[in-house]
């Protein structure tokens, strides 16, 4: 899944290096600053391991003092479900559990639905999205915390 969000995000116009380390998905860089990747699928709720990757990433990129970066966690929970049956219906589960949610809002970590990136990348191939929309998208990204719905 991560080279699809890596090609997703750099349809909206941000620029992708991997990472020497392996241990981030991608630096994700665009005018609005840089970010490192994380691309999380579960067949449940995305717990909070997957925010904690990313910070021990964060803190190791800056060990290194290669400047101000900001976290992206981009999730596929329940994807073994149908899209439109996530969470499943009649349950209480939620699609991020609640730390996760708590510390990224608190950690100003953007955390982006994988079929809300899907939807953006229809748009701009069949041209309902253009330039300005898509530096609007790179704004609501890389300013946001918690979840952060592209659509």
């Amino acid at each position: 899944m991560e080279p699809m969000v890596r090609d997703a995000l750099a349809l909206i116009g941000c620029d992708i290096e991997p990472q020497p380390d392996k241990a981030s998905d991608g630096a994700v860089i665009c005018d609005y600053g840089t970010a490192l990747l994380e691309v999380a699928g579960s067949e449940g709720t995305i717990k909070i391991d997957k925010l904690s990757q990313l910070t021990r990433n964060i803190s190791s990129y800056l060990e290194k003092a290669k400047g101000k970066v900001k976290g992206i966690l981009v999730g596929n929970p329940f994807c073994n479900e149908p899209i439109d049956n996530r969470p499943p219906k009649d349950t209480q589960k939620q699609l991020f559990s609640k730390e996760l949610m708590e510390n990224a809002e608190e950690l100003s970590i953007s955390v982006l639905l994988s079929i809300d990136l899907y939807q953006i990348v229809c748009e701009i191939i069949t041209g309902k999205l253009g330039e300005k929309d898509k530096k609007s998208i790179q704004e609501k990204i890389f300013k946001g915390k918690g979840l952060v719905r592209l659509v």
